[in-house]
């Protein structure tokens, strides 16, 4: 298979597939290709003890690496042959994630889109959900308090109790 004439989908589904080789980070952060269509797709990932930061908990790697995976390869699965990118901005991934878990979750064809047409433009910073930019207004203004939300915020979703 010469990889330089198939589009996003195809290189993403032969992987999928295994009729090629999944990528190496897949070694250290096991993701599994569900669903894979144009402009969307759905992994599979599990933290094992390989994953936990010095408390015991999922290492925020781990969350940004799923994501990012998630991310780029929704993106990657509307480009044509020939045509790659780069990956999408960490902040604006994970930041994504946290909102998602606040203000709920927008559809992958959405992001795609989102980011696709952001990528045109060239734009610098990507907020798909349109509270992200609040956060990030909200980290860079009140840094401190900001760092206390998000520490409850993750005490509330691991289900952990003061």
């Amino acid at each position: 298979l010469d990889i330089k004439n198939m589009s996003g989908l195809e290189l993403l589904t032969a992987m999928s597939e295994g009729v090629l080789p999944a990528s190496s980070i897949i070694q250290t952060v096991p993701v599994k290709m569900d669903v894979i269509d144009k402009g969307a797709v759905k992994f599979t990932a599990k933290a094992d003890c390989r994953h936990l930061n010095p408390v015991g908990g999922v290492h925020g790697g781990f969350a940004a690496t799923v994501l990012d995976s998630i991310t780029g390869s929704a993106v990657h699965s509307t480009l044509d042959a020939g045509i790659s990118f780069g990956t999408i901005p960490m902040a604006a991934v994970y930041n994504e994630a946290i909102a998602a878990a606040i203000d709920g979750m927008i559809e992958p064809e959405e992001l795609a889109e989102c980011v696709v047409e952001k990528l045109r433009k060239e734009s610098l910073l990507i907020f798909p959900h349109a509270i992200v930019l609040e956060y990030m207004r909200n980290k860079t203004t009140h840094y401190y308090r900001w760092i206390g939300g998000i520490n409850k915020l993750m005490r509330h979703i691991m289900g952990i109790t003061k």
